[in-house]
């Protein structure tokens, strides 16, 4: 939830994000660059800055379309 809160933060100030998980997290150079102790686990890398360009929304369907409602 607080990756979730931090990317809804940098939208909201017009930044763009982007979150890296997986294997890479595990690599000595990404330990070391913020010296990360072998005690702590990283489970995300979030980069936070100003977007070259802004990609356009995804079409979505209309909540009516996901929603069953059940009696």
């Amino acid at each position: 939830m607080g990756i979730q809160n931090l990317l809804f933060g940098a939208v909201v100030l017009g930044l763009g994000t982007h979150v890296k998980t997986g294997a890479i997290l595990d690599a000595p150079e990404t330990r070391n660059a913020p010296g990360v102790p072998d005690s702590e686990r990283v489970v995300a890398l979030v980069h936070v800055g100003a977007q070259l360009v802004t990609p356009e929304p995804k079409a979505r369907c209309g909540v009516a379309e996901r929603t069953r409602w059940l009696p």
